[in-house]
């Protein structure tokens, strides 16, 4: 079955939001109540556990049916996506399927107005579509490396134990299709995979070890390269790491690198009581690139005459939400 499996951090992961946001064939199915699905999954947990709720849980890992159900929704965008497991919706391949307690088949009517679901699959963070579906693409996203803090381990629904220790990991991310395993795929379907696959090409470093090839997106490969430790299902990449270079070949990757050095005066920060923090801040957390000409004028007005700056917040050119002037400005506040 066709897949593409990458390193990723969490600025990694903003540039690819950021390239599944834009793209007018793609949904999020996401959830859309009552409950938070690792709250969910935790539930079902302590009820396949019995009495041993005390435990720690690892997953993932098949559970029971304790009886709840989720409610799902698709959206075309999203702000952010935690790290584990999510399904995308490729709209022009069709419909998504609605299966029935019984095990009829039948048709989400509306997966925008959203749908509950009526026969849950063993793992409850993501909707159950069946063994495989066309129309169904699969990302499993791991952008964190950093050890669990105590708060969180103490706080936590689901701990896992890639990250249940003292040291940094980076853990390998998979997107996922079934192509053309139980029949002909969607032609419209092959040609965005195979679209996203020559992203990967344009975006990320190539790594392999004769069996298998990975890709690692620029900002985890800066880790990998500075000696981060990394899971991948035990193949060794350290040859590959060691002579992979970044590729800018993306306008989305480029964003994330700034001409040279970046020089952030901070009297600039201190305008207006903080009017330049206000307005990154914000178009970090609700991508609201739209904003980055209104973020070139009051560096201005601030004082700002770095030409790359300015020129870079007004080119018009696509951002992402890891951009090297919002993180730049963010990081000195």
């Amino acid at each position: 079955m066709p897949g593409i499996s990458f390193f990723a951090d969490s600025k990694d992961g903003d540039v690819l939001i950021d390239r599944l946001n834009r793209d007018p064939e793609i949904a999020f199915l996401v959830p859309d109540g009552p409950l938070d699905p690792q709250e969910a999954y935790a539930n079902r947990l302590r009820a396949s556990m019995g009495d041993r709720t005390e435990a720690v849980f690892y997953g993932p890992f098949g559970v029971i049916d304790d009886g709840y159900r989720q409610r799902w929704k698709a959206v075309p965008s999203v702000k952010e996506l935690s790290d584990g497991k999510h399904l995308l919706w490729h709209v022009p391949a069709g419909p998504l399927p609605l299966l029935s307690a019984e095990g009829a088949d039948g048709v989400i009517p509306d997966p925008w107005a959203g749908w509950m679901e009526q026969r849950p699959g063993a793992d409850p963070t993501t909707p159950y579509f069946g063994p495989g579906h066309p129309a169904v693409i699969g990302l499993e996203l791991w952008t964190r490396h950093h050890p669990y803090s105590a708060q969180e381990r103490a706080s936590l629904p689901i701990v896992n134990s890639w990250w249940d220790g003292e040291r940094d990991l980076l853990v390998v991310s998979d997107l996922g299709w079934i192509g053309g395993h139980y029949g002909p795929p969607p032609v419209q379907t092959r040609r965005w995979w195979n679209r996203l696959k020559a992203w990967f090409g344009r975006s990320a470093a190539k790594l392999a070890d004769g069996r298998q090839t990975f890709w690692t997106l620029p900002s985890a490969l800066q880790l990998l390269k500075a000696g981060t430790e990394y899971y991948c299902r035990g193949f060794d990449l350290s040859a590959s790491i060691s002579s992979a270079e970044v590729s800018l070949r993306s306008p989305e990757v480029r964003d994330l690198f700034p001409p040279g050095p970046v020089g952030i005066d901070p009297a600039w920060l201190r305008w207006k009581g903080g009017t330049l923090f206000s307005i990154a801040r914000r178009i970090y957390q609700e991508r609201a690139y739209h904003e980055m000409p209104i973020l070139a004028d009051a560096l201005e007005e601030a004082g700002c005459q770095d030409q790359d700056i300015l020129d870079h917040c007004r080119s018009g050119n696509e951002h992402v939400r890891a951009c090297w002037v919002i993180a730049a400005l963010l990081s000195k506040s």
